[in-house]
């Protein structure tokens, strides 16, 4: 099975519309809100494609393993820039580290407050594999009943 947890990894230096984005959770946050601009603009596939073209700034798997990824409110995977884990899998089941289930956890957290700001303490890096807290910055797309989340290995 591919490494999973490392699902929801997303966070770095990146360039947004010719600025560089600081490495810390306020910059993973302003990627979060840029990436549902991108939704809204470009409908669900137009989006994935946009957060999946590394020039567009919302993926360098290298250092802190930047990438997006969004599943269904039922916890199927609709996409993940990882690589690591396969569109349609069921990510129900999945613990997480911080008490509870991954899924469950990322759902109630998007559906309480619509933006959600959430640290898993032990995900893998997608490149790395070395297990260490992951910062995921996550929206939920109501009128697509989804959520997407921006994630990164940051303090």
């Amino acid at each position: 099975m591919k490494n999973f947890l490392a699902v929801i990894a997303c966070g770095c230096l990146a360039l947004i519309s010719g600025q560089a984005l600081a490495l810390d959770r306020a910059g993973v946050d302003l990627l979060r809100d840029k990436a549902a601009t991108a939704f809204t603009e470009k409908g669900l596939d137009g989006g994935i494609a946009f957060l999946g073209d590394k020039a567009n700034g919302f993926l360098d798997l290298q250092g802190p393993g930047l990438h997006t990824w969004g599943m269904t409110t039922k916890g199927v995977l609709i996409f993940d820039h990882s690589g690591q884990t396969d569109k349609g899998m069921d990510l129900n089941g999945i613990p997480s580290g911080e008490g509870g289930m991954f899924v469950d956890r990322v759902i109630n957290a998007a559906k309480a407050s619509k933006k959600a700001n959430l640290i898993e303490s032990a995900f893998p890096h997608p490149v790395t594999g070395e297990v260490k807290p992951q910062y995921m910055a996550c929206q939920l797309l109501s009128d697509k009943d989804a959520v997407f989340c921006v994630a990164a290995w940051i303090p």
